[in-house]
């Protein structure tokens, strides 16, 4: 059985004064879930605001445990990365 797991992030980027500052730092955020975590990320919000926005990562695996596991990894990996303030985060079985 698959399972797959939808994570919501609501984040804040309080030194972008631009969006193409915001980008940056997302840019990298991504790459690093994507690399970190094995799932899929992208911008899902907020898309045309300077210091916000939604990410939406989904997670693949074979059982509920693996999931959640990448889950809390990536949660972690969002909070330590420097520029970035996470508001709230999500979980959606799917």
């Amino acid at each position: 059985m698959i399972h797959v797991l939808l994570c919501t992030v609501t984040i804040e980027i309080p030194l972008a004064n631009t969006l193409k500052e915001k980008r940056s730092a997302l840019t990298r955020l991504l790459e690093m879930i994507r690399k970190k975590g094995h799932a899929s990320a992208c911008e899902a919000g907020f898309q045309n605001r300077i210091r916000s926005s939604v990410i939406a990562v989904a997670i693949i695996g074979n059982t509920r445990g693996q999931c959640e596991r990448s889950a809390n990894i990536l949660e972690n990996v969002i909070e330590q990365f420097s520029q970035i303030q996470l508001l709230e985060a999500q979980r959606e079985w799917l």
